[in-house]
Formats: C-alpha cells, sequence, structure tokens
C-alpha cells in the first residue's frame, strides 16, 4: 500500500471520540498511535491493533465473548513496554 493510502485510511475524519478513520477507531497507548477495530457477539470476539509507527500488529480471534478485547488489552501491556499494569 502506498504511504499516502495509509495516511487516508489511518486519519480521523473528525468523528466524536473516539476518533474514527474509514473502519478503524483511531487511539494511543502509551504516547504510541494505534489503529484499530474490534467486535463479535455472542459466543465470539475479535481485535486487531496496529502500531503504525513501531511496526507492531496484534490480531486475535476468540470464541468467548470480549475475548478479542481482553487479549487485546494483555498483548499491548507484554509487547508495547514489556510490563504488568499498564493501562491506556
Amino acid at each position: 500500500m502506498a504511504p499516502a493510502q495509509a495516511a487516508t485510511l489511518t486519519t480521523s475524519r473528525g468523528t466524536p471520540e473516539p476518533k474514527y478513520a474509514y473502519g478503524f477507531e483511531l487511539d494511543t497507548f502509551r504516547g504510541h498511535r494505534v489503529v484499530g477495530h474490534g467486535g463479535g457477539f455472542s459466543g465470539i470476539s475479535s481485535g486487531l491493533e496496529l502500531f503504525p509507527d513501531t511496526g507492531l500488529s496484534i490480531a486475535v480471534l476468540s470464541n468467548i465473548d470480549d475475548g478479542g478485547g481482553r487479549i487485546n488489552d494483555r498483548a499491548e501491556q507484554l509487547f508495547v513496554h514489556g510490563g504488568a499494569g499498564a493501562t491506556r
């Protein structure tokens, strides 16, 4: 993907919080930009988080309610800062 296309996909469209860009939610985690999306319904969930400035990507597919979100949160704690208890 061309850098200009990536920038378009990850730039806020001016909607209310959380910031939203062409299907992705925009956030920060301890100073790192995060571009992601998650979802699911009864019995399944998923989460995708991309850290464009570091090259880290976290993708979770789960057969439990809210597993994607909880596992992504823990992965952020481990991989982004290597510690427990990290919060946005």
